[in-house]
């Protein structure tokens, strides 16, 4: 959010801390289905319901909701129960919009601590107060950009039900192959001296100037998800380079949700695997024969191919 020379308030200046006004509930308690949304810490904007309206927020709206572990922020405008454990309610000060206040915290880089508390580093930030006119001009702006962000996340998962359905019109089902098409190993597809391998990098503390390692959670919707990749020191990558990852290269789960795919994005120029994630490099000639990537023996290729 670009800033004029506008005043400045300190955080508690900005805000009031109204958490312990709230009724929280155990997670235990929540519900698929009920007459009120339960809020809490994690990424989701609601986090399941409840029937229980005594435990509902009593006091003005809207609120924001910080998770004091995750760092999610959120605005929260409609009747809610508090979610327990690690968050925090804020109230904004008069004449600082709540819904200005909320997209100014989410342009805030707040630094990460693994599962520590978070708020510490929130109360240190300085809020900009623009007049009233101003704010609304941006939060204008902001909710536009808000709504396409929303449209493009609903869209995501159409395309990626689309695709699979789109090919076998196209080719047929790759099980039984009803068009006779030629089917090759994987191993024969990929490019000269990069094999199908799997991750050997294990896990570990996540180092801010580190090399980034790709996980099977990592791989969604057919893209590598680069906000949660975590990093190892450039010592440990380098002595795991069979398992290096390049632009262009297909990543594919080989646990836990087995035949989740993702394509290595040019800004990703140097990364590796996990023991969960396996590496395939088409080669100049495969690029756009999917066939032979889907091909009834691609699932054993990748267990037969690996490096000793």
């Amino acid at each position: 959010m670009k800033e004029k020379n506008w005043p400045r308030l300190s955080f508690r200046e900005a805000f009031a801390d109204k958490t312990a006004a709230g009724h929280k509930l155990q997670q235990s308690s929540f519900k698929v289905s009920g007459k009120i949304p339960i809020v809490d810490q994690g990424q989701s904007d609601i986090a399941g319901f409840s029937d229980q309206e005594s435990l509902s927020w009593k006091h003005p709206l809207p609120v924001l909701v910080f998770g004091d572990h995750t760092r999610a922020i959120k605005y929260v405008d409609f009747p809610f129960i508090l979610g327990a454990d690690g968050v925090k309610v804020l109230v904004p000060r008069e004449g600082l919009s709540a819904r200005f206040a909320y997209y100014y915290l989410k342009s805030i880089d707040i630094p990460s601590g693994g599962y520590s508390r978070h708020f510490r580093f929130l109360k240190e930030v300085n809020v900009p107060l623009p007049p009233a006119s101003e704010q609304e001009r941006v939060i204008k702006l902001l909710d536009k950009a808000d709504e396409l962000r929303k449209l493009r996340a609903n869209a995501d998962p159409r395309t990626a039900a689309l695709i699979p359905a789109l090919f076998h019109q196209m080719f047929g089902d790759p099980a039984t192959n009803p068009s006779a098409w030629p089917v090759r190993r994987l191993d024969a597809v990929v490019a000269p001296g990069r094999i199908v391998t799997y991750g050997i990098v294990q896990a570990g503390p996540n180092l801010p100037n580190g090399v980034p390692y790709i996980r099977t959670g990592d791989l969604k919707d057919g893209v590598i998800q680069l906000d949660r990749l975590l990093r190892t020191s450039p010592e440990i990558a380098s002595s795991y380079r069979r398992s290096e990852v390049m632009p262009g290269d297909i990543v594919m789960s080989i646990r836990a949700t087995v035949g989740t795919t993702a394509t290595v994005p040019q800004e990703l120029s140097s990364a590796n695997l996990t023991q969960g994630t396996a590496r395939i490099s088409p080669g100049p000639e495969t690029l756009t024969d999917l066939s032979a990537l889907v091909s009834p023996n691609a699932g054993n290729a990748v267990l037969d191919s690996r490096s000793s």
